[in-house]
């Protein structure tokens, strides 16, 4: 059915017979649709909801897609990373698919995998290390005791020898005198023992921090004495050179002198590793014009390559394999630089040695 009604108006010429009213009358005209008409309107209005529906269902079924297929996987692989990032390095993604993310699956497992086996080998290297540490620790206060009673007999010979010598001396003839010089080199040998045991007690005492004006001249010769054994024993030669522009007879720093010597000492011991039979250690002490003291220790051994030369001063980081070293050696340096607010430096190069610069910032107090 098709409807339509209009007005109609009481113009001017009809008000002589319609006195009242704007309008007179309505017309309404009805007029039934023909079945043409009918099914056309009919389809138009299921098309229109036809095409709604697909629209809903396309939209339904991306959403579903996209979800299922892109969003739910990729969620899936940043709540693993979140998880590897948290520590746990037994998840795992289930890589069944061969398509773009079967594929990147298959790598991240692989990556855990790997990260997995190298967290594993390095907590095994810092448990060895640290077993190692824990011996050196032990073999260190050994040696302490060992040095207390060598060091008892020791100053009874010396007393005993230079008795004999005071003895002879006032005896002094030709047939003495060979006596007193063997006594000489009694007394000599033994004062050496003497003093590195002395050394060796010095270095193992856990001594509280005393920071105080130190002459580091006396140090560098403590420590070389120390380990004059390994020294010889390569027949590596000492040069020492001391350059100042004030003609000072002695370079004062300001710190701990326990962690100085041990400082030194393991550089200088670190030298004679890298150096082969014959080597020149060269200890250079440079007094500045803004009264800083520079220290330098250098040695003509293998030398360190860049990438490991940027790993040094890190806590079980070696170059001479996990049986020889800990790794701990320089790190201890860096925080003994570090609390003596003095500056570290190292130049190397493969096989042309190496060179340590420790400057003490303001540290020569004149």
């Amino acid at each position: 059915m098709y409807s339509i009604a209009r007005p109609i108006e009481n113009r001017p010429y009809c008000q002589d017979c319609h006195k009242q009213g704007k309008t007179i009358a309505y017309l309404d005209v009805d007029v039934s649709l023909t079945p043409a008409e009918r099914a056309f309107y009919t389809g138009s209005f299921h098309i229109i909801m036809l095409s709604v529906l697909i629209v809903i269902l396309l939209v339904s079924g991306f959403y579903y897609l996209f979800n299922r297929f892109i969003n739910s996987p990729v969620q899936s692989f940043i709540s693993a990373l979140d998880k590897v990032k948290a520590g746990n390095m037994n998840i795992r993604l289930p890589a069944k698919k061969k398509d773009e993310f079967g594929i990147l699956e298959q790598h991240f497992n692989h990556m855990v995998n790997t990260v997995e086996q190298s967290h594993k080998k390095i907590e095994e290297m810092h448990i060895e290390q640290l077993q190692r540490a824990d011996k050196l620790v032990t073999l260190g206060e050994l040696a302490a005791e060992m040095a207390h009673e060598i060091n008892n007999p020791a100053a009874v010979i010396m007393t005993r020898a230079d008795y004999l010598r005071l003895e002879l001396d006032k005896q002094r003839n030709g047939n003495t005198s060979h006596y007193l010089e063997d006594l000489d080199v009694i007394l000599s040998q033994t004062d050496k023992i003497s003093k590195i045991t002395s050394s060796m007690l010095k270095y193992s005492k856990k001594l509280p921090k005393d920071f105080k004006k130190i002459n580091i001249f006396k140090l560098i010769d403590e420590s070389i004495r120390i380990l004059e054994p390994r020294l010889k024993k390569k027949n590596i030669y000492v040069n020492k050179e001391y350059q100042c522009k004030y003609d000072c007879q002695e370079a004062i720093v300001y710190g701990d002198e326990t962690q100085i010597d041990q400082m030194l000492t393991n550089i200088i011991n670190n030298a004679i590793d890298a150096m082969e039979v014959n080597g020149i250690l060269t200890i250079k002490v440079e007094c500045l014009s803004n009264y800083n003291v520079r220290l330098s220790i250098a040695d003509n051994g293998c030398g360190i390559d860049e990438k490991a030369k940027g790993n040094i001063f890190s806590p079980f980081f070696t170059t001479k394999g996990h049986k020889n070293g800990t790794g701990l050696g320089l790190y201890i340096v860096k925080n003994i630089c570090k609390n003596h607010n003095a500056e570290i430096i190292c130049s190397s190069a493969p096989d042309q040695g190496t060179t340590f610069t420790i400057t003490f910032n303001g540290a020569n107090n004149r």
